[in-house]
């Protein structure tokens, strides 16, 4: 018989790993597990329900987001719930915010080089 993981779990076992740990936010914490000038992966670990901020990227940033664990309501730009195993394009330029239905939630987050001169907060 197969156990399912649960989200604790799969948070625990990322962060066993050497990732670098974000500050924390309002939501929650990233780890980031690369970054280059072609691209990036971190995984956006929402503890809470407090949404992200509204915000957009500029011209560079493009990215994907995978959702491993928990749903997501995605609003901005664009307006959908996301469920484990959904995967959500976000070309640069668009509006998007997250919030955490249940946590722990994570997405694995695949983008273009990631970098705060990339980010613009609306709100």
């Amino acid at each position: 018989m197969k156990m399912a993981l649960t989200g604790l779990d799969i948070e625990k076992w990322l962060n066993s790993f050497n990732f670098q740990r974000d500050e924390e936010h309002a939501w929650g914490y990233q780890l980031r597990c690369l970054n280059s000038s072609l691209y990036a992966a971190k995984f956006l670990i929402f503890t809470n329900s407090h949404p992200g901020s509204l915000h957009t990227h500029k011209d560079k940033k493009d990215e994907t987001f995978i959702c491993l664990c928990g749903r997501f309501f995605i609003t901005g730009d664009i307006a959908c719930i996301l469920n484990p195993g959904d995967v959500l394009h976000i070309p640069f330029n668009t509006r998007h915010r997250a919030r955490a239905l249940e946590y722990p939630a994570i997405i694995l987050e695949v983008s273009t080089e990631d970098s705060d001169e990339f980010t613009y907060r609306v709100e």
